[in-house]
């Protein structure tokens, strides 16, 4: 029995930025240079937490030496249920819960973000992670709307910044 090779989502693939969704993004200009390139391990700051498919994709990153989670956010807004499941992964993982996600995307340490939001706020919840420069992995659908992914994508490219979209469906050991 040989197992598949799983790719790690902050590992640079030929594919386009959406990697293989229905959806192409052509670019007609090159990306913009960075100015520093990250070296293992990539910090990955976690957005939206218990219950949702974050408990898998975070354990995923603390078995990966190339990743280090350095904590957990969501919107200050979310109910009192969100938060206290949002701390509590926190708390399981051993990584601080950061109360403002501004402050934590602005932190150096933070190479890429998992988003794992509820669906309807997935695509407002992403876009100022890739508005900071963060690379982007998101669960799928990663907006309501194509008005919403457009922009999303379209700050992406403008960053120079990579994402995926993904789901956990038929992904062993996500």
């Amino acid at each position: 029995h040989v197992r598949p090779i799983l790719r790690h989502p902050l590992i640079p693939r030929p594919t386009p930025w959406l990697g293989r969704s229905n959806i192409r993004c052509n670019r007609t200009r090159p990306l913009p240079r960075r100015e520093a390139v990250a070296r293992p391990p990539f910090g990955v700051l976690l957005v939206t937490g218990g219950m949702t498919h974050q408990e898998n994709y975070g354990a995923g990153f603390l078995a990966d030496p190339r990743a280090k989670i350095v904590g957990l956010t969501d919107e200050p807004s979310v109910d009192e249920r969100r938060d206290r499941l949002n701390r509590a992964l926190a708390d399981a993982f051993g990584v601080p819960f950061l109360p403002d996600p501004r402050d934590a995307l602005a932190r150096r340490d933070v190479h890429a973000v998992s988003v794992c939001s509820e669906f309807e706020r997935r695509g407002r919840v992403s876009q100022p992670c890739v508005e900071a420069g963060k690379h982007l992995y998101v669960e799928k659908p990663m907006a309501t709307n194509m008005a919403e992914a457009d922009r999303l994508v379209g700050t992406a490219q403008g960053q120079g910044i990579r994402g995926k979209m993904f789901t956990q469906g038929g992904v062993p050991d996500a």
